[in-house]
């Protein structure tokens, strides 16, 4: 018989607190008393290649699978302004589209783009990047409800560097950004940027930066969390200016994590979502736009998950992880979270 975890929702106050309980498997929740949060399963997939199905490793993998070496389930997911989720379905060769309420929308092949290839949200579809064994990238947008596929030979474009690609992401308004390094500076490379307009027939502006940023504004601005101090665990949340102006917003308010805090997105309102390690579990702290803390929860590690994506809404979606193997008719569902925040009525 399943054992059924309970979610706990905890006022965090100085002096008073309550709890209550949602029949959700593994989840706990600890938010602040002004902050309304709900967790549900946003979906629920069997293990296949179906519509709602999701693949898992192939017998000549299950050696280094029941070894723990191999995750089994999507390889990433990515959400739209509309609150549309992408899923990159490995092991099916796939892209997957679901809305915002959980129907299947369609899909997109891998052999359709010459390979699979990491991917990101735009404001209404999707944007992946492949490469050959020779970092030749192509980029490509496809629209699931149009099945709209555009193509983009990134290498045709830019041909001054060796650029080795590590992060990708997307405005609200659809520009794409590259950011990596020039793979002939090897270690001394600075990091390195393209900003590609939605319909990708253009590289709208490129540069070299000072230090790489991981999250973009709706108008393009660049933000990244660094450090401050000598040796300190003090964390500013700035904006780069390209090439190397960098402008404080705001000390974050948190010096005692685990780690250090990283900006997950920038919200419509022009706000931002930043999380950080802190047992139990992972907290995502709401800020306003001039960076002051207006809110936080704690997700704890009660859940085995992976792959934490923000929406830009403020909604959190969390991978169920899964390692190993098992036989296939103990095989339970795959699931994705998703945990709904009121950081509205933080403001009220």
């Amino acid at each position: 018989m399943k054992k059924i975890l309970f979610a706990i929702l905890i006022v965090l106050v100085s002096t008073l607190s309550c709890s209550c309980a949602k029949e959700v498997k593994g989840v706990d929740i600890y938010t602040q008393e002004s902050v309304d949060a709900g967790v549900s399963v946003f979906l629920e997939l069997d293990w296949g290649d179906g519509d709602y199905q999701v693949g898992y490793l192939a017998e000549e993998y299950r050696a280094t699978a029941e070894e723990g070496l191999s995750c089994i389930g999507p390889g990433g997911l990515s959400i739209d302004n509309s609150g549309d989720l992408y899923l990159r379905d490995t092991m099916n060769y796939r892209y997957v589209k679901y809305s915002n309420d959980g129907e299947y929308v369609g899909e997109l092949a891998f052999s359709r783009i010459d390979g699979g290839g990491s991917m990101v949200a735009g404001p209404d579809c999707m944007y992946v990047v492949v490469s050959d064994d020779n970092r030749n990238y192509t980029l490509y947008r496809y629209c699931f409800e149009e099945d709209e596929l555009i193509t983009f030979p990134f290498r045709d474009y830019e041909k001054e560097r060796d650029f080795s690609l590590g992060n990708m992401l997307c405005d609200s308004r659809g520009n794409l950004y590259l950011q990596g390094t020039d793979a002939r500076r090897g270690i001394e490379s600075p990091d390195i940027y393209y900003k590609i307009n939605p319909d990708l027939n253009k590289i709208i502006a490129s540069g070299e930066l000072d230090k790489g940023f991981s999250a973009v504004g709706n108008s393009g601005e660049m933000y990244l969390i660094d450090s401050i101090g000598n040796g300190s665990n003090k964390w500013a949340l700035m904006q780069l200016k390209p090439p190397d102006s960098l402008s404080k917003i705001s000390i974050f308010p948190y010096e005692e994590t685990l780690g250090p805090p990283f900006l997950r997105q920038v919200s419509l309102d022009g706000g931002f979502f930043i999380s950080y390690s802190e047992k139990p579990g992972d907290v995502i702290c709401s800020l306003s736009k001039d960076g002051n803390l207006s809110g936080k929860i704690r997700i704890s590690d009660t859940l085995f998950h992976t792959g934490l994506t923000i929406s830009r809404n403020g909604d959190i979606f969390l991978l169920e992880e899964r390692r190993g193997v098992e036989q296939e008719s103990e095989r339970e569902p795959f699931r994705i979270y998703k945990v709904e925040v009121d950081w509205d009525s933080l403001n009220e």
